[in-house]
């Protein structure tokens, strides 16, 4: 199996998952987030990856987005950023900013769609996990 397709084969069903938490409980369960983090540093260490400096790099922009984070009470979740650190380890730097770019980009969408239809404010908050998942999802099919 080759690395994309066991990456592929971890991280969408961990994505659903964590979507699925996100959605209804408004939060991110740490157990699941720890477990992925260890599959994390195992999958490295399997296919003998661990000097790559991009890993290294993913995990500190993941750090960047946790201090704006607590920066911001929170306005972008906690449990979120450390996902994005442990998406960073996992996928590099490059791959995780780009999916980060298109899952914020998607928000943005769902956000303008839901001010101009009136269905929401500027204070309204959504999930963010099912746009990650989508972006994810829309990233291995392409």
């Amino acid at each position: 199996m080759n690395q994309s397709l066991f990456l592929q084969s971890i991280l969408l069903p961990f994505l659903a998952l964590l979507t699925y938490f996100d959605i209804k409980y408004k939060k991110i369960p740490s157990r699941l987030l720890f477990l992925l983090f260890v599959i994390g540093i195992l999958y490295v260490i399997k296919i003998e990856d661990y000097h790559n400096p991009s890993r290294y790099i993913g995990v500190f922009a993941g750090l960047v987005f946790l201090s704006l984070s607590l920066l911001s009470h929170e306005a972008i979740g906690r449990g979120d950023t450390i996902l994005f650190m442990i998406l960073g380890w996992f996928l590099g730097v490059y791959y995780t900013l780009f999916l980060l770019f298109v899952a914020f980009s998607l928000c943005a969408v769902v956000s303008l769609v839901l001010l101009l239809c009136k269905r929401g404010n500027f204070k309204t908050s959504l999930p963010f996990l099912p746009f990650l998942y989508l972006a994810f999802g829309g990233v291995c099919i392409l």
